[in-house]
């Protein structure tokens, strides 16, 4: 293969590699167990028990309310535009993924409110920070999650 021939794949290798690290597994994919020791709700009361699941992109939110409802949500993200999430009425959310280890997340429902995620540096925690308004009341949260498998801890690309 002659030298000019080589260097018109480096292009392409360049591309394709780019295209393999953006379909590289999110460092937020897996399972995630609600620590309610370590979270905020106020007002509260806080959830018996939450699970966040990340899976291919997806999130699925389970658990028991603090009066022992279950609860069942989930989305799929689509940067910058809102999305309807599947088994909460009329709620919207629309994300954004900075620094591989950041989620924002903007919601409207009964009010409008913005939260953020972060990945502990081993990514073992995430810590997710809501703010806002919901039925008229001001919001703040901080929720703690810890991965369910701590051994498939993924850090930032």
């Amino acid at each position: 293969m002659n030298t000019l021939r080589r260097l018109s794949l480096l292009p392409a290798l360049f591309v394709l590699s780019l295209a393999a690290y953006a379909q590289a597994p999110s460092p937020f994919e897996g399972k995630w167990v609600f620590s309610p020791a370590d979270s905020i709700f106020s007002p509260g009361p806080l959830p018996q028990s939450e699970t966040l699941t990340f899976t291919n992109g997806a999130l699925t939110v389970e658990g028991v309310g603090p009066k022992g409802q279950k609860f069942l949500w989930s989305f799929t993200p689509v940067a910058g535009q809102p999305v309807l999430v599947t088994g909460r009425d009329h709620l919207t959310v629309e994300t954004k993924e900075t620094a591989d280890t950041i989620v924002h997340m903007w919601s409207d429902a009964s009010g409008t409110s913005y939260g953020e995620g972060h990945l502990s540096p081993d990514g073992k925690t995430l810590r997710y920070v809501l703010t806002g308004t919901r039925w008229g009341n001001h919001v703040y949260e901080v929720s703690v999650f810890n991965r369910a498998d701590p051994t498939v801890a993924t850090t930032a690309h």
